[in-house]
């Protein structure tokens, strides 16, 4: 018999520990580096996996088209090198998005960074663990006593996208970073469904904001 990969399914948070979790966020945030807890809130926002979130620069912004690019060579998004690495990813930039990045820029320690190391390290900028080190210091778990960390955010994201903003899939899994499935919709599929996604980036994050979430 051949090996079987079974994935992985972080454990994520329901709705309503959502709260619970922000109130810590709000609550401790204050003693950890700015850029990390910063880091962590973007991420809340937008669902972006970590290793995405740290890496990202300050040209790839784009306040005028309330739009930011992050390239398909980055790492953390996932990509296949030269298959499908060409492909940049989008984040439409709302208010609240934009809110979170101009408080970025009074921590503005990195010129070409938005999140600068905290400390020495070997990358220039912040720690990809550094959102994952400050949710498990929070020691936030979820109703069955499991830890959660960013990646189980993603699974918050994407169900509690579809249960409390009625999102359509489509338009949360484009956010979060996912390719078309598939090799006729690899093909054929280039729709980035903008507008649609502002529209559900907007509506999250004013839930996030009504349950507690500063910027």
């Amino acid at each position: 018999m051949l090996p079987t990969h079974r994935p992985i399914h972080h454990p994520k948070l329901e709705w309503d520990e959502v709260p619970g979790f922000i109130e810590k966020i709000e609550t401790f945030g204050w003693n950890y580096p700015p850029q990390q807890v910063l880091c962590t809130k973007l991420i809340l926002l937008t669902g972006l996996r970590a290793g995405a979130a740290v890496r990202l620069k300050w040209r790839w912004i784009d306040l005028e088209k309330k739009l930011i690019t992050i390239p398909g060579s980055t790492s953390g998004l996932k990509r296949v090198k030269g298959k499908n690495d060409h492909k940049p990813h989008f984040i439409p930039i709302t208010k609240h998005i934009e809110k979170l990045l101009l408080h970025t820029q009074k921590w503005r320690l990195s010129e070409e960074y938005v999140f600068a190391p905290i400390t020495h390290s070997r990358y220039p900028h912040l720690d990809p663990e550094a959102p994952n080190n400050f949710i498990r210091a929070l020691g936030i778990k979820n109703k069955d006593g499991r830890p959660v960390v960013v990646h189980g955010w993603r699974g918050t994201f994407n169900t509690e996208g579809i249960n409390i903003i009625k999102a359509e899939l489509d338009v949360i899994k484009k956010q979060m970073g996912h390719l078309p499935e598939g090799k006729v919709n690899q093909a054929y599929d280039h729709s980035q469904r903008l507008p649609e996604r502002k529209q559900f980036l907007t509506q999250w994050g004013k839930e996030l904001i009504n349950i507690g979430l500063t910027l």
